[in-house]
């Protein structure tokens, strides 16, 4: 992770892992988070704060494979949401996390954005919970709803500009 002041990037912190992947930031409750991709051995490091200057592993599950990496955040309704393979909330008083959606291994979460009252969700899957989608879902805090009928391919990335909802990605 580095920041750019203008003229030139630095490095924020220290503490990765040598083989970490950052996908996200975010900050949520007064924090800077990273989610990504660190493996060590059998341990999968998914989610880091930044401490006093270092990067704090906060989700560290020993599976094989990638389904706790994270690909997207964004913070909806006063919780930390992170988005990979799974989709799951962060509590940063008990250090814990709550799955609240699984995916098949070829599919899973790219962007997520709050827009309109509700927290949209988006990558390339055909479910959300219950209910048939095409890549697209929006969560309301307990239940997930379809967006129109979706799109035909995977969607990469949402943006809100000018209450308008954007997304790009790979579909017609």
């Amino acid at each position: 992770v580095s920041v750019y002041d203008g003229s030139s990037w630095d490095s924020v912190g220290t503490g990765f892992p040598s083989n970490t992947t950052i996908n996200a930031l975010t900050f949520y409750n007064g924090k800077l988070y990273a989610g990504g991709d660190a493996t060590l051995g059998s341990s999968t490091e998914a989610l880091f704060s930044l401490d006093s200057g270092n990067w704090t592993p906060r989700i560290i599950r020993y599976v094989s494979g990638s389904d706790y990496v994270v690909n997207a955040m964004a913070v909806y309704q006063g919780k930390l949401y992170m988005g990979g393979p799974r989709l799951a909330t962060w509590n940063d008083t008990t250090e814990t996390y709550n799955n609240l959606l699984s995916f098949v291994s070829s599919s899973g979460i790219y962007s997520m954005v709050v827009y309109g009252g509700y927290l949209y969700i988006a990558g390339t899957f055909s479910w959300g919970g219950a209910i048939p989608v095409n890549n697209i879902v929006r969560w309301n805090g307990s239940s997930f709803d379809s967006v129109g009928t979706g799109t035909n391919g995977a969607i990469y990335k949402l943006k809100v500009m000018n209450g308008e909802l954007y997304a790009g990605g790979s579909f017609t």
